[in-house]
């Protein structure tokens, strides 16, 4: 597939084009690149390159001060160490790796409907015929085919000629690695995305006993008024769902979920390193299909772009058609050949966004199961996109002491020019002058000491592990031991706004509309505007059960009232104020099991809503 155009994928089946593995690789080196890389970055500094010059000078006879091994083996002894700790992170970077790209994660596979009979049909067959004789054999076998004929109908007839699904779905794990474009992913709570994902559905078991659990039947001691009753579920769709769940073999996800409108929540703090929660939905197209139906979807995308905050594409629902067959090969003669160019008559389309994607290395964090098919894998991922090549980082420290050494190179240089003038510019022995500063230079090289950037490196690699295993930080991960001394060397702490710094527990304390002002104990006062505005007086209808007035309600209030027309003002005003609070967010309430008790949490994309809600 050509990466700088867009591309066009089918839901749970095999694609046309390839896509790049799903593998993550952050290591800095190959084994080919290691010992030139390392090597070119160790002699760009003058530190190393200095003692690299006084050890070459000792080749020559004339500059040869003692034995060769005195100059050769402390500069071996620092490359040895400083190579084997560059190894030693990469190594590190490739075992976490591994450990991303091993990651289980559940695959909804899609078979045609009877296969998984026929299978076990040929595999009971295989297997008596093993554990018994010929004439018994072909009894069981008879009796096999009667059964299996037997399911077959029943299964048939409970979904209906025209409900018929378009597949069977099963489940299976497969490793990260192993993920491609068009599969289909089954994903939970706090469960890392591991490539860009388009949702398709969205769901969750606990949405429907939280109504139940919140409803409180006392309209004095809550505003929270009866909940409606669900209406009946359709006889057929019940049969359908049984009949489905039935014929998965892991057990497959509801077909829908009636209180849900597939929502999920996503933290994005390893993209963009925003902690707070975004908001993903479902594609309304999508969110109302049944797994098996997946099939049937095709999507649209972009070329894969390294922007996190843009998408645009779309999906579409093609019809059920004679010629059609997601499990034959789309360029088989037995399947009516689609491809891109052509529209699809009479499919349904949606549009895609933003709202309706995960990119990878993100984590879902509301309590729903989600499903979502893989879009872009490995390389062509937003993160992968996003981030640079490995680079070889450098200190400050590393820095100030190439400075130095500078430095004390040039004293060295001027005290053996002191030295020589002082003799003076006279050939002594065979030696000329310059020969002679020369030689001086090597007898003053001791003055830089080598071992300095052994116990520099030495230190740091110890640093390092004690960071990676201290209590105070418990979880801290050293990607490179080459700069943890910066992390004592920081100047300046930039945050955004107050959010960041302060706790976001707000309550209600004081509400102004208009001329008038309640707080404090004025807050009773409001709460009997809210009661009256709310809901239904209880001397209206005494058989009545308890409604919630909104102003879509067909209701009237009745006109014998007591209060004047400025106090019926202010009571309406206080009643919008706590209209729009309730209505303007984002925050969805979920049940979450603490200690085996049920306790409703929030969640919202801001925690100022969350916090205005309680």
């Amino acid at each position: 597939h050509d990466p700088a155009s867009s591309r066009t994928l089918f839901v749970g089946t095999s694609q046309s084009a390839r896509f790049p593995l799903n593998a993550v690789s952050n290591a800095k080196y190959t084994p080919v690149s290691f010992l030139p890389l390392t090597l070119y970055n160790e002699f760009s500094f003058f530190f190393n390159m200095y003692f690299l010059l006084v050890a070459l000078s000792q080749a020559i006879p004339q500059l040869r001060i003692g034995y060769l091994s005195t100059y050769i083996v402390p500069l071996a002894f620092v490359l040895a160490v400083t190579l084997g700790k560059e190894a030693y992170d990469d190594i590190e970077r490739r075992r976490r790796d591994s450990e991303a790209n091993s990651e289980g994660y559940t695959v909804l596979c899609f078979d045609k409907p009877g296969v998984g009979n026929a299978d076990r049909y040929h595999a009971k067959k295989k297997f008596k015929s093993k554990a018994s004789t010929k004439s018994k054999r072909r009894s069981l076998v008879e009796a096999d085919r009667l059964s299996d004929i037997q399911e077959e109908e029943e299964s048939a007839e409970s979904y209906g000629l025209r409900g018929a699904p378009t597949s069977v779905v099963r489940e299976l794990v497969r490793k990260s690695r192993d993920l491609k474009v068009g599969d289909v992913l089954k994903l939970g709570k706090d469960q890392r995305v591991p490539a860009d994902v388009v949702i398709l559905k969205s769901f969750t078991h606990e949405s429907a006993v939280a109504v139940k659990d919140d409803a409180s039947p006392v309209l004095a001691e809550s505003l929270l008024v009866e909940p409606i009753s669900d209406p009946p579920i359709d006889q057929t769709t019940a049969t359908t769902a049984a009949s489905h769940e039935s014929t998965s073999e892991s057990g497959n996800t509801p077909a829908a979920d009636a209180a849900g409108v597939g929502e999920t929540f996503i933290r994005t703090d390893q993209l963009d390193g925003e902690t707070d929660w975004k908001l993903r939905l479902g594609s309304p197209l999508t969110q109302s299909l049944e797994p098996s139906e997946f099939v049937r979807l095709r999507v649209v995308a972009g070329k894969p772009d390294k922007k996190v905050n843009e998408f645009i594409g779309t999906v579409e629902l093609l019809p059920k058609t004679a010629g059609y067959d997601p499990h034959v090969p789309r360029r088989s003669p037995l399947n009516n050949e689609i491809t891109s160019d052509e529209p699809s008559r009479g499919a349904n389309s949606a549009p895609l966004t933003i709202d309706n994607t995960a990119w990878c290395n993100t984590v879902l964090a509301s309590n729903a199961t989600t499903l979502a098919v893989v879009v872009y894998t490995g390389p062509q991922t937003r993160s992968a996109l996003s981030t640079s090549p490995s680079r070889s980082k450098t200190g400050l420290l590393e820095y100030e002491i190439n400075s130095l050494t500078k430095i004390l190179c040039a004293l060295t240089l001027t005290l053996s020019i002191v030295l020589v003038a002082l003799e003076g510019f006279e050939h002594v022995k065979g030696f000329k002058w310059y020969v002679k500063i020369m030689r001086f230079l090597v007898l003053f090289s001791t003055i830089v000491p080598i071992s300095l950037r052994v116990n520099l490196d030495m230190g740091k690699s110890v640093y390092s592990w004690f960071i990676q295993r201290d209590q105070g930080i418990a979880g801290a991960v050293v990607r490179t031991s080459t700069i943890p001394e910066e992390l004592g060397r920081i100047e300046y702490l930039l945050s955004d706004k107050t959010g960041t710094l302060t706790q976001n527990e707000m309550e209600m304390k004081k509400i102004h509309v208009g001329t008038v002002s309640y707080a404090n104990e004025a807050m009773d006062e409001v709460a009997s505007y809210i009661k009256q505005g709310f809901s239904v007086p209880a001397s209206t209808d005494v058989n009545q059960t308890s409604m919630l007035i909104t102003p879509s309600s067909t209701f009237v209030a009745p006109t014998t009232v007591t209060a004047t027309r400025t106090r019926r003002e202010i009571g309406s005003r206080v009643r919008d104020v706590v209209l729009a609070l309730a209505i303007c967010h984002n925050v969805t309430p979920t049940i979450e099991e603490e200690n085996g008790r049920p306790i409703t949490s929030y969640q919202a994309s801001s925690p100022d809503d969350i916090a205005i809600v309680k």
